[in-house]
């Protein structure tokens, strides 16, 4: 084990506690948040941007004020409902099952980021300084890492 391995072990601790401490419920309340923010906020941006004229002069920075208004509305009403149902699952007594699916959702969501961030950086990265084929080959992660993106996303050519 190298220190590529220690890594992943301290990224996937990490993930495990916050998720743990959060939930599943939470965690899909903030991955849906995000989602339907990226998908939505454009178009709620639109029913803002009247709201902030006269602001800024500057059209792009009221755009961008409306974008980002629309995306953090989203957001909170999406990890507000999410709290809500914690509240709902907690008073079920399945407060420990939530916890525990939250760490497993975490760790997973977490090893695909990274991998994500991984394949970018071997891409990025073509004289091999920074990933050597000493890692590449000494790691017991590495390559089981670099897979995870492209088998949850496999049109992403990384």
């Amino acid at each position: 084990m190298i220190w590529f391995d220690s890594l992943i072990l301290v990224i996937l601790a990490v993930a495990c506690v916050k998720g743990f401490m959060s939930g599943f419920v939470t965690q899909i309340a903030t991955l849906a948040g995000v989602v339907l923010g990226a998908l939505f906020a454009g178009k709620v941006a639109e029913f803002i941007l009247p709201y902030l004229d006269g602001a800024s002069s500057s059209a792009n920075v009221l755009s961008i004020a409306s974008f980002t208004i629309a995306f953090g509305l989203i957001m909170v009403g999406v990890i507000f409902a999410g709290k809500l149902i914690n509240t709902l699952v907690d008073a079920m007594m399945l407060g420990i099952p939530n916890k525990l699916a939250g760490a497993f959702f975490c760790a997973l969501k977490y090893l695909f980021v990274f991998s994500i961030a991984l394949n970018l950086l071997i891409q990025m990265d073509g004289d091999e300084k920074l990933m050597t084929p000493q890692i590449k080959e000494n790691s017991v992660s590495f390559h089981y890492i670099t897979k995870i993106s492209s088998i949850i996303v496999p049109y992403l050519k990384l």
